[in-house]
C-alpha cells in the first residue's frame, strides 16, 4: 500500500529510493500505532490501532514531546508552498508555448506533491523532504527555462535541509 511504500522510501518520481532508518531497524507498524481506535461504523470485530505521540514516546523518550505535531505542520506547510509555486507556474505558463521538458516537470511536481500528501511524511520524514527538496529544484529549473517568475522557497527548513535542526536539535 501506498504508506508502507512511503515508509520504504519508494514511489516518488526522479527521486532515488531512501528507506526510513526505523523500516531499516525492522520497525513495525504496531510499534507507533499502539492507541487503539473506535470502529467508525461500530459494526467491526478487528481491532485498529492509530499512530499517536505515545507511540514515539515509548520508545524516544519525552524529549519527543511535540516532535511529531511539528513534522506535521513542518511538511503540510511545505507541501502547500510548493504547491502553490506550482500553481503559480502554471498560471503564468498560459498562452506560452510549453516544452515537453516543463510538461513533463509538471507532471511529476503534481505526482509528487499528491504521494507526499497521501503517503504521511511522518512515516519517512527524510524521504518526504529529499521529494519536497527535488520537487521544488524541478520547478525552479522548468520556470527558468520558460522564464516565468516563480516563489524562491529555498530558506524553507524542509527544503534548506536545515529541518533536523527546526525539530529535533533545536
Amino acid at each position: 500500500d501506498l504508506q508502507r511504500s512511503f515508509y520504504m522510501g519508494i514511489g516518488a518520481q526522479g527521486v532515488a529510493p531512501m528507506p526510513s532508518p526505523m523500516y531499516l531497524a525492522n520497525v513495525d507498524c504496531v510499534a507507533c500505532h499502539v492507541e487503539k481506535l473506535k470502529p467508525k461504523n461500530g459494526t467491526t470485530h478487528a481491532e485498529t490501532f492509530g499512530g499517536t505521540e505515545k507511540g514515539c514516546l515509548e520508545c524516544h523518550g519525552k524529549e519527543y514531546t511535540g516532535v511529531l505535531e511539528e513534522v506535521h505542520v513542518l511538511m503540510r506547510d511545505t507541501v502547500a508552498k510548493i504547491e502553490d509555486k506550482r500553481s503559480a507556474f502554471e498560471a503564468g505558463l498560459a498562452g506560452k508555448a510549453t516544452p515537453p521538458e516543463v510538461t513533463a516537470a509538471l507532471a511529476e511536481a503534481k505526482h509528487n506533491l499528491a504521494y507526499v500528501s497521501s503517503g504521511h511524511t511522518v512515516h519517512n520524514i527524510y524521504y518526504a523532504a529529499q521529494v519536497l527538496r527535488y520537487t521544488d529544484q524541478r520547478l525552479t529549473a522548468a520556470a527558468q527555462v520558460t522564464q516565468v517568475a516563480v516563489p524562491d522557497l529555498g530558506g524553507l527548513p524542509v527544503i534548506s535541509g536545515a529541518f533536523c535542526a527546526t525539530l529535533c536539535h533545536g
